[in-house]
């Protein structure tokens, strides 16, 4: 007898199309960005354009992209624009504002690269920054290349956006991300002042109560906040975006410096006894490491008993997702534990800010560091929430 091995390969058209536009993406800004550098060579005293200021694909009638519905910007920055006749142009006025027409031999391109979708809704569109130096960033959206898929393309690339195709001379330079899933975002990198931008986009500013410095050296980047453990937290507000219902993933760099003792840190919280928080301690569990949601169907939480003092004075990444079937705990990027939870995330009743260092009284403050806490309003697969925590080490 013969017997024949048959394999059978599914194909999904629609991926395959989103594949097919995400190397299109990698293609265009690998070019361009080859291209800016033999042009600072070739043309040493050329212009790149504006600091503080985001240049994007999509045109407008608004020299500031007024009209598309950007993600809010730091103080101090704005968005640049060009109109559909000028977008393509290669000579200054498209929209990536450098004269590629002073090379010596003339412009390498005919036209400007813009983003096969080129759409606010989905953030699949570019953007250009500069400073001297320059950084160019694209949203992929297939689950090949985007964050966590079998050949991700955004949270190895160095910069501080593991949702970003992030490429060009200084990768620090772009200031706000544009996943829509993404509703908080803090990394820090003030390192003085009252408050820490909210790089998500979504304006949720943190203002720093309490008596500490409030700033010390980070994990990702250059700085991190500081927390006393006495009366340091920072309040992020409690908009809409933070009125999160449903599945829900909040996670940061932690530095711990002490146990609790028969008390508790509050790493993240939001509510009273409700809503969703991260947690050291809990009653006479001070080695705990703990993440809790309330849902309709009542509270949930999962532990890791013993757990907080193996990561005592060190930088440890702390997870917790809420995928509508279970409640997953995450350190550095693999899970520890899990519970099985359902219902949606019932913070509508919880009139309080979210908070980072403390509960909402403020009470329970946390002793040591944190570092780019980060809070989606979906639950993240095992393989994003690794690629975040790998992204730090890139």
């Amino acid at each position: 007898a013969v017997f024949a091995t048959v394999t059978v390969l599914v194909i999904n058209p629609a991926e395959l199309i989103r594949a097919r536009r995400d190397s299109t993406r990698l293609s265009d800004l690998n070019t361009i960005n080859k291209t800016l550098g033999l042009l600072q060579t070739d043309q040493p005293g050329a212009s790149f354009g504006s600091s503080n200021k985001v240049y994007v694909s999509i045109p407008d009638t608004s020299a500031t992209c007024v009209n598309l519905g950007l993600p809010a910007l730091p103080s101090g920055w704005t968005y640049g624009c060009v109109t559909t006749a000028n977008l393509y142009n290669v000579n200054g006025t498209g929209w990536i504002p450098v004269n590629l027409m002073s090379f010596s031999a003339g412009s390498p391109l005919s036209r400007l690269p813009v983003d096969p979708i080129n759409a606010t809704s989905t953030g699949n569109y570019y953007t250009y920054v500069t400073g001297g130096s320059w950084e160019f960033t694209a949203f992929p959206e297939s689950s090949k290349y985007k964050m966590g898929g079998g050949s991700d393309k955004t949270s190895g690339d160095g910069g501080p956006y593991p949702e970003l195709f992030e490429i060009g001379s200084n990768l620090a330079l772009h200031p706000v991300s544009r996943d829509t899933s993404l509703k908080g975002y803090w990394n820090f990198e003030e390192g003085s002042g009252a408050t820490t931008y909210d790089s998500s986009g979504a304006g949720n500013v943190g203002t720093w109560n309490g008596s500490g410095s409030h700033w010390a050296s980070g994990r990702v980047g250059t700085y991190g906040g500081q927390f006393n453990g006495t009366n340091d937290y920072l309040d992020v507000g409690n908009t809409s975006s933070l009125n999160i219902t449903g599945n829900i993933t909040f996670m940061a760099w932690v530095y711990l410096t002490s146990l609790p003792g028969t008390g508790q840190y509050r790493v993240i919280n939001r509510g009273v006894d409700g809503g969703f928080g991260m947690y050291v301690g809990a009653g006479d569990h001070p080695d705990d490491i703990e993440c809790g949601i309330r849902t309709s169907n009542g509270g949930r939480a999962i532990s890791s008993d013993g757990y907080a003092s193996n990561i005592l004075n060190m930088w440890t990444h702390l997870a917790c997702v809420y995928d509508g079937s279970a409640l997953r705990l995450y350190v550095n990027g693999s899970q520890i534990g899990s519970a099985s939870a359902s219902g949606e995330n019932n913070v509508g009743g919880y009139n309080t800010s979210v908070r980072i260092g403390s509960d909402w009284l403020p009470g329970k403050f946390f002793p040591g560091r944190i570092d780019t806490v980060r809070i989606y309003d979906r639950g993240l697969s095992a393989d994003e929430v690794r690629a975040i925590y790998e992204s730090a080490n890139n």
